[in-house]
Formats: C-alpha cells, structure tokens, sequence
C-alpha cells in the first residue's frame, strides 16, 4: 500500500497525532545531532579559558606564596608544650570534651629535623572530636594531624559505652642547617 494511499484513510484527529509525532522525533534528532555537541564544545571552551586564566596568574601566586612562607619563617615561635596543652584544655571545653590522656611527647631527628609528636585522648562526640581536631591543625595551627582515631569503647565499671578519639599532632621544631 502507498503510503498516499495510508494518509487518505487517516482522519484529520489521525493526521494531527502522526505530525505531532513526527515533530517530536525531528526536533529530538536535531536535538541529538547539533545542539547537545554546540553546547559541549561552549562549555569546554570556557573550562580551557578559566585554566589559561589561572595559568596566567600562577607567577604572580608563586611570589606571594614565596613572600608569605619568607615572613612566616622570620616570624617563627619556637613551638611549645604549654601554648599546646593551653588550646587542647580551651578547645575540650569548648566543644564538651573531656581529655583522658596527655602523654610525654616523643622527639625524633631524621634528615636534619627535629620533630615532636603529641598524641592525646579525648572523649565525646564524633562531631565534637572532628571540629575540635579542625580547631587544632587549621584555626590555631598547633601541628599537623598525623592520625585520627575514632573507636568506640567500653567502661568495664559502669558497662557503658564511649566515644574515644586518639589524636595525633606532628610539628617540626628546628632544622639543623638554621
């Protein structure tokens, strides 16, 4: 059968469905076939300008980067045990921590460097450990966090449990060539 023979047969409310149709697939094909890829290479041109942007302002961070680090290591206070155990003490009370302990810190040379590793215990909250340990290394900037443990533990009196978190700073305290 032709298909001028097949629309003759249609009604008009037949027709109108068909073309409708027919739109809809014609305008996803050209959807598919030209658009979508006009609108990949727009939004990847623009990912390659902003990194030729940031390309173009990396001497000028460098140098600022380079001036910082210089006045941070004319300005550099000897690190100490008190200022420590100071924001340790102020930030388990401010997030509603108790200290369970605060060993000896070890000390160690390797390469050069003097380095001092402070580990303590704190109990309470996951939240309040995690913001407390943010505190330390980012706010007061009081070492870097070389570990984080978070265990679940038991108290054999009272057959409770608690939230322990093991926290461990590394700071570097001298270098030998200085």
């Amino acid at each position: 059968m032709p298909l001028n023979a097949f629309f003759q047969d249609l009604t008009f409310k037949q027709k109108n469905k068909y073309l409708l149709i027919g739109s809809f697939l014609f305008c996803l094909m050209i959807f598919f076939s030209a658009i979508q890829p006009t609108f990949r290479v727009f939004n990847e041109y623009h990912k390659v300008t902003r990194a030729i942007d940031q390309a173009g302002n990396m001497d000028a961070d460098i140098q600022k980067m380079q001036a910082i680090l210089s006045a941070s290591d004319n300005q550099s206070i000897p690190f100490n045990q008190d200022v420590l155990l100071e924001s340790l003490t102020y930030a388990a009370q401010q997030y509603g921590l108790m200290i369970k302990a605060y060993p000896k810190p070890g000390i160690w040379q390797q390469q050069g460097f003097t380095f001092e590793i402070n580990a303590f215990e704190v109990v309470g909250s996951y939240q309040a450990i995690v913001q407390m340990v943010y505190d330390l290394e980012q706010v007061h900037d009081l070492g870097d966090v070389v570990s984080l443990k978070i265990q679940t533990k038991e108290n054999r009196q009272t057959k409770k449990s608690y939230l322990s978190g093991i926290i461990t700073l590394k700071n570097v305290l001298k270098s030998d060539e200085s």
